[in-house]
């Protein structure tokens, strides 16, 4: 992170800075409460989830709805809720290793893709969607998710291949959730969902790649139980 900010002016380094402050406690915050148990990471995890579709409806009702695109803000709110309940159908079918596990590489590859994009980024990954994305970025978060993966394999009582497979898939499920949500910001013409989270673009912002993989996660386990 050091390197990655020494060409920057200071005002982006404190910008930087306190985006990295807020994030430590964000993601110690959820960690504790995965080990605390299921009870309090399902608190933790459904009050994310309530104020991330409270702030998905405001932006919709606001910038789409009031702008005559009444169809699409339904029709987007409806999939967030559909894709809400997918996920909290997976907490609650789910052992709490499996959602440390989850968790862990979803974190790594948010911070590393950042990390890494700063430091060595220079070919933009989605700029009309993400300016700020960059390849060499995603491919290091993506290494690095992988790689925790397997060094986790434990936790999940997993082969270090099947552990490799879950991590490549949670990965990219995480990647394409935070397109997802990057793009849904840029049709609505917005910079940020809130900012209720310092130096964050809100709380769907900073928990898109989580949901979108639990979402995934739970529509997998609901087909197969079905």
């Amino acid at each position: 992170m050091y390197k990655g900010s020494i060409s920057v002016s200071i005002e982006q380094r404190h910008q930087r800075f306190k985006k990295f402050i807020v994030y430590f406690l964000v993601v110690h915050t959820v960690i504790i409460s995965l080990l605390a148990g299921k009870i309090f990471f399902s608190i933790i995890f459904i009050s994310i989830c309530i104020i991330s579709c409270i702030e998905f409806v405001i932006v919709s009702m606001k910038h789409l709805m009031n702008t005559g695109k009444k169809i699409i803000a339904l029709t987007s709110i409806v999939i967030m809720l559909v894709l809400i309940s997918s996920s909290i159908f997976f907490l609650f079918n789910t052992a709490i290793n499996q959602l440390l596990f989850i968790y862990m590489i979803i974190a790594v590859l948010d911070s590393f893709s950042q990390i890494t994009g700063q430091i060595i980024g220079r070919h933009k990954l989605a700029p009309k969607i993400s300016p700020n994305k960059t390849i060499e970025g995603a491919i290091g978060g993506f290494c690095c998710a992988v790689i925790t993966a397997i060094i986790l394999h434990d936790i999940i009582s997993s082969s270090i291949i099947m552990a490799m497979i879950a991590g490549i898939i949670i990965s990219l499920s995480g990647i394409a959730g935070d397109l997802l949500s990057s793009s849904y910001k840029r049709f609505c013409g917005i910079k940020d969902y809130s900012n209720i989270l310092p130096g964050q673009g809100g709380m769907l912002d900073r928990f898109d790649s989580l949901i979108f993989t639990m979402t995934t996660m739970g529509l997998l386990l609901f087909l197969h139980m079905f």
